[in-house]
C-alpha cells in the first residue's frame, strides 16, 4: 500500500534535482576513475617491465663486460709473451712449439669458459691448438678465423658465434677473440685466437629471463647473432633475423611490431667490444595480465554506480531535515550569543554562513586571548611549585593541572635544571627581545627532548635558567642512564640549533608533587658546582656533592711565585703558575664555588697591588671597566683561567714597559746627587721619586748595575776626594759634608773603595799637586 501510494505521487522537482545532481556527481568520477585506474595500471606494468629489463640488461652487460675483458686480457698477455714471440720468429723449433703448446693448453684448462686456444704463425703457416695436434696451413672449419683476421687487419678482432660438430657428432658453438702477435709492436708475426664457449655467454642471458616471456639476444656490431635465449622457441634462425633488424637500433626502450605482435624492445649500452644486449617482451603478456584488472575495475565501477544510486536517493529524501535543523540551531545561536541582527529573512539558508562567521570570529578572539596568557599562566604555576609558594592540597594542584590542560602526573618527580653558559656574554651581544626568543627556543628544545623519555613540564625560572619537571615514575634502576641520555640529547640539540651551550643539573627524586621545590633547590645547589667542570657537564647530586664541599683551599706558594714572576715581567712563568693553580683546583672537586671565586679575587688584588707598587695605575694595565665584575661573568674554571691569563699578560707587559723607562732611576740618581751630603736612606729616595723601595731597588739595579746604597756610597766617596785634594778640612768635617755623621764610618768606606785611607789619599794627591804647581 505504501509503495502504491508513493508511486501515485507526483515527482518532486527538488527531489529530482538533488537525485540527479548526486547521481551525476557519483557516476562521472566513477567512470573517470575506472578509466584512469586502468590506464595507470597498464602504464605502471609497462614501466615496471621496462625498468626491470633495463636493469637486468645493465647488470648482465656488466657481467659480460667482465668476462669479455678477462678473455681480452688473456689474449693480450699471450700476445706479450716473449716465448710465444720467440716461437713466432723460429716456428720450426719443436722445443719452442711444444713449450708454447703446453702453456696454452694449461690456460685453456684453467678457464672453464675457454673451448680452445689457437696460435697461427705467419712464418711457416703453423697452427698450434690447445686441443689438437700441430698442423700447417688452415684447413679445418674452425680455422676460418685466420682468413677473417688477415682481411680485417685489426689488432683485436671479435668474431660472432659459429657452430661446429665435434668428432662425436655433437654440435657446439663458440665465439672468438683474435689478437695479433706481438701486441706491442707494429710487425705481425702471427695471431692468437681464444675460442670461448657460447654456452658461457648464454648462461648470462638466462639471468635476464623473467615471468613475462622476455627473449634476450646478444648481437655483434655487424648484426650477427652471438647468443640468444628464448624459452618459448629454440629456432636460432628466427633469433638471428630479429638480431639483424636491431642492428641499427638505438639504445633505450620502445614498442615495436615483431612477428605481427606489439612487443617492448629494450636495447642496452654497447659492451666494451661493441656487442649489444637486446630484450624483447611481447605485450600480449601485459594484456593477459590486465584482463583480470579490467574485469575487477568494471565490477567495482558497477557496484559504485549501484551504491551511488542508492545514496543519491537516500540523500535526496533526507536533504531537507538537515537544512531545517541547521536553520533552527542558527536562529537559537544568534539569540543566545546576542550577535548583530543581519538576517533579512527568517529561516534563510544564505544567512547561515554569516552567523557562523560571527560565531567563529568571537571564538577566535577568546582563543587568542587565552593563548596569549596561557604560557604566562603555566610558567607562573610551575615557578610557584618550584619555589614552594603553593599552599594548597594535592587534589587542588592536580585540578589546576587539569584546568591548564597539562598532562596528568603520576608518582616520582625530579627537577632538571638547564643553565645557559656564559650568559653575561650573550647579554652584551643580543637585545633583550632576541635573548627572550633564544630562551624560548632553548626551552622548547629541552622540553621536546625530555618528553621523549618522560612526561614533563617546563618553565623559565631565571634569565639564564630553565627548569623541567620530569615525571620519572618508579624507574629507579635505569633512571640515571635515562637521565644522562636525555641530558646529552638536550645539550647536543641546543648546540646544533642555538649559538650557546648549556649545563644541566638534576635535583633529588621525590614522590610528592608538593615537594618538588626540594628537588629544585638541590638542582640549584648542584648547578653551582659547574665552576669546576672542564667542559659542558651533566651534574648529579649524588656524584657532585660531598660532605667536604666547603673545605677551604688557598695555594699561598703559588700566589707568591706568581707575584714574583709578574714583578719581573716574566709572563711565561706567571702563566705556568696560573696553570698549576688551575690543575690543583680541578683536582679538588670538593671545593665550593665561593672558595674558587674568592681565590681569583685575591689574585686580582695582588695584581692591582703590584701595578700600584711600580707607580703605575690599574687603568693603564687593564683599561676601563670593573675587573671584579668582569671576573664574575665567567662561570667555569676554564673561563676564569683564560680570562685571568689574559689579565696577567697585560700586567706583565705593563711591568716590562715601566722597567724599560729609565726616568725613575734617573730621578733617583738626581736625588742622590742633590742630597748625598744628607743622612738619606733608600726609603727617602723612593718617596722622592714616588715609587716603593722594593721597586726602586729593582729598577735601579737593572738600570745602573748597582744598588741604591752602592751608588750613594760611590757618589759620597767621589765628592770626598775633591774635598781631600782641594781643601785642608779635617776628616770629621769632610765626612760630615759628604753625609757621614761618623768619621770612622767614612774612613772605613773610603778605604774599602779606594784601597787607602783618606789621610793617605790626601798626602799622595797633595804632593802630586805641589809637584805640578812647582
Amino acid at each position: 500500500m505504501n509503495l502504491m501510494r508513493f508511486a501515485k505521487r507526483k515527482p518532486n522537482k527538488l527531489f529530482l534535482f538533488y537525485f540527479l545532481s548526486y547521481f551525476l556527481v557519483i557516476l562521472v568520477p566513477v567512470i573517470l576513475l575506472g578509466i584512469s585506474s586502468y590506464q595507470l595500471a597498464y602504464s605502471s606494468i609497462i614501466n615496471e617491465i621496462r625498468n626491470g629489463n633495463k636493469n637486468a640488461i645493465q647488470q648482465t652487460g656488466t657481467s659480460l663486460d667482465r668476462l669479455l675483458d678477462e678473455i681480452k686480457t688473456l689474449s693480450i698477455q699471450l700476445g706479450l709473451d716473449g716465448r710465444i714471440y720467440a716461437t713466432s720468429r723460429n716456428a720450426v723449433s719443436s722445443y719452442l712449439l711444444n713449450d708454447v703448446k703446453d702453456r696454452i693448453s694449461s690456460l685453456s684448462k684453467e678457464h672453464g669458459y675457454i673451448h680452445s686456444i689457437q696460435i697461427y704463425f705467419n712464418d711457416n703457416g703453423t697452427i698450434l691448438s690447445s686441443d689438437g695436434p700441430n698442423r700447417h696451413m688452415p684447413g679445418q672449419p674452425i680455422d676460418q678465423w685466420i682468413s677473417q683476421v688477415t682481411a680485417d687487419k685489426k689488432s683485436i678482432l671479435w668474431l660472432p658465434t659459429r657452430t661446429f660438430v665435434n668428432q662425436d657428432g655433437n654440435p657446439y658453438s663458440i665465439a672468438t677473440v683474435v689478437a695479433k702477435l706481438p701486441v706491442a709492436f707494429p710487425e705481425i708475426t702471427g695471431y692468437i685466437a681464444i675460442h670461448f664457449k657460447e654456452e658461457s655467454l648464454n648462461a648470462y642471458l638466462r639471468g635476464v629471463d623473467s615471468e613475462n616471456n622476455t627473449r634476450v639476444y646478444l648481437v655483434a656490431e655487424n648484426g650477427a647473432l652471438v647468443s640468444a635465449f628464448d624459452k618459448d622457441s629454440d629456432s636460432r634462425a628466427v633469433s638471428a633475423e630479429l638480431a639483424k633488424r636491431f642492428q641499427t637500433a638505438r639504445e633505450g626502450s620502445s614498442v615495436m611490431h615483431i612477428e605481427g605482435a606489439a612487443s617492448l624492445v629494450t636495447i642496452g649500452s654497447p659492451l666494451n667490444n661493441g656487442w649489444k644486449l637486446i630484450s624483447v617482451t611481447p605485450l600480449a603478456y601485459v594484456d593477459h595480465k590486465m584482463s583480470y584488472i579490467r574485469n575487477v575495475i568494471l565490477l567495482i565501477g558497477l557496484l559504485l554506480v549501484l551504491l551511488g544510486t542508492f545514496f543519491s536517493f537516500f540523500l535526496s529524501r533526507t536533504i531537507y531535515n538537515p537544512i531545517k535543523l541547521v536553520l533552527e540551531r542558527t536562529s537559537r545561536l544568534h539569540k543566545e550569543l546576542s550577535l548583530p541582527d543581519t538576517m533579512e529573512k527568517e529561516h534563510s539558508l544564505r544567512d547561515v554562513p554569516e552567523i557562523f562567521d560571527q560565531v567563529y570570529l568571537s571564538h577566535k578572539k577568546l582563543e587568542a586571548s587565552y593563548k596569549a596568557i596561557y604560557p604566562v599562566m603555566v610558567n607562573r604555576f610551575l615557578n610557584d611549585l618550584f619555589h614552594n609558594r603553593i599552599h594548597e592540597s594535592l587534589q587542588d594542584v592536580e585540578r589546576k593541572l587539569a584546568d591548564l590542560r597539562l598532562p596528568k602526573l603520576t608518582r616520582g618527580f625530579m627537577v632538571m635544571l638547564v643553565e645557559i653558559d656564559d650568559y653575561s656574554k650573550w647579554k652584551e651581544r643580543y637585545s633583550s627581545h632576541d635573548l627572550s626568543l633564544l630562551r624560548y627556543a632553548a626551552l622548547n628544545i629541552a622540553h621536546e627532548k625530555a618528553s621523549e623519555q618522560f612526561t614533563c613540564l617546563s618553565a623559565e625560572t631565571g634569565d639564564n635558567q630553565l627548569a623541567i619537571l620530569l615525571n620519572t615514575g618508579t624507574l629507579m634502576e635505569s633512571l640515571v642512564d635515562m637521565l644522562t641520555e636525555t641530558a646529552k640529547s638536550v645539550i647536543h640539540s641546543i648546540l646544533a640549533y642555538l649559538p650557546f651551550t648549556v649545563t644541566i643539573s638534576f635535583g633529588t627524586a621525590t614522590d610528592d608533587l608538593l615537594q618538588v621545590h626540594v628537588s629544585y633547590q638541590k638542582a640549584q645547589e648542584v648547578m653551582r658546582r659547574k665552576i669546576l667542570q672542564k667542559e659542558m657537564a651533566i651534574l648529579f647530586p649524588d656524584t657532585t656533592l660531598h660532605p667536604q664541599t666547603f673545605k677551604y683551599f688557598y695555594p699561598a706558594h703559588i700566589e707568591k711565585s706568581l707575584a714574583n714572576n709578574m714583578r719581573a715581567g716574566n709572563d711565561r712563568e706567571a702563566l705556568l703558575c696560573l696553570e698549576r693553580m688551575r690543575e690543583q683546583l680541578l683536582d679538588k672537586p670538593n671545593l665550593s664555588s665561593e672558595n674558587v671565586i674568592r681565590l681569583y679575587n685575591r689574585l686580582i688584588e695582588t695584581m692591582i697591588d703590584l701595578i700600584e707598587d711600580i707607580g703605575s695605575s690599574w687603568e693603564t694595565a687593564y683599561g676601563s671597566g670593573n675587573v671584579f665584575q668582569d671576573l664574575s661573568k665567567h662561570e667555569t674554571i676554564d673561563g676564569l683561567h683564560d680570562w685571568i691569563s689574559a689579565v696577567c699578560e697585560r700586567v706583565c707587559e705593563t711591568v716590562r714597559n715601566h722597567v724599560r723607562n729609565p726616568s725613575k732611576a734617573d730621578a733617583a740618581i738626581a736625588v742622590i746627587e742633590a742630597r748625598y751630603q744628607e743622612d738619606i736612606s733608600v726609603e727617602m729616595i723612593a718617596d722622592a721619586v714616588q715609587v716603593t723601595p722594593a721597586y726602586l731597588s729593582r729598577i735601579f739595579k737593572q738600570t745602573t748595575g748597582k744598588t741604591v746604597l752602592e751608588y750613594l756610597t760611590v757618589a759620597r766617596i767621589e765628592h770626598s776626594k775633591l774635598l781631600l785634594r782641594d781643601t785642608s778640612l779635617t776628616m770629621q768635617e769632610v765626612s760630615r759634608r759628604v753625609g757621614y755623621n761618623n768619621a770612622n764610618s767614612f774612613i772605613r768606606f773610603f778605604r774599602k773603595h779606594e784601597g787607602v785611607t783618606p789621610g793617605e789619599y790626601r798626602k799622595i794627591n797633595g804632593n802630586l799637586i805641589r809637584e805640578v804647581a812647582d
